[in-house]
């Protein structure tokens, strides 16, 4: 990653749904090197949202680690 962000953490009680992919969308996740989340439960269809989340960052990223609605890492992949 060149002059992206070397960290985005996102703790914001259930709008990752909405902010994660529009982020995946409409930015080069590219230029991220380290995601942190936390997922929340607080959202109709919570867990295939997460799901699609995952399948998309995992484009770009790899997991580092999870625990599940508490926090998981995702590091790009060079």
């Amino acid at each position: 990653y060149e002059s992206g962000i070397d960290l985005l953490k996102l703790n914001v009680e259930g709008a990752e749904y909405k902010i994660l992919p529009d982020l995946i969308k409409n930015y080069d996740m590219r230029k991220i090197n380290n995601i942190l989340i936390q997922f929340h439960r607080n959202c109709p269809d919570y867990n295939s949202q997460q799901g699609e989340i995952r399948a998309s960052l995992s484009r770009t990223h790899r997991q580092v680690f999870n625990y599940d609605y508490i926090f998981e890492h995702w590091k790009l992949v060079e």
